[in-house]
C-alpha cells in the first residue's frame, strides 16, 4: 500500500478537484494541500491556480 490508513470507501465515486484562490498565495503550498485534501477524499488533485489565470473556469461559474 501506500502507508496511508483510510476507510472503504461506501460508494463508487472518483472526484476531481481544483482550487482558485484570489490575491497572492503560495502556489506550491496550496498544490500540495490540495493533493492531500484529493487523497483523503478519495479523488484526484486538478493542482491549484489563481483565479486571474483560469479564464475558462470564470466562464463556468
Amino acid at each position: 500500500m501506500d502507508g496511508q490508513c483510510r476507510h472503504v470507501p461506501r460508494y463508487e465515486k472518483k472526484l476531481r478537484l481544483g482550487l482558485l484562490y484570489s490575491g497572492t498565495a503560495d502556489g506550491a503550498y496550496l498544490s500540495h494541500w490540495m493533493e492531500r485534501v484529493a487523497l483523503n477524499l478519495g479523488g484526484e488533485s486538478l493542482g491549484s491556480y489563481p483565479i486571474a489565470e483560469a479564464k475558462e473556469v470564470l466562464l463556468c461559474i
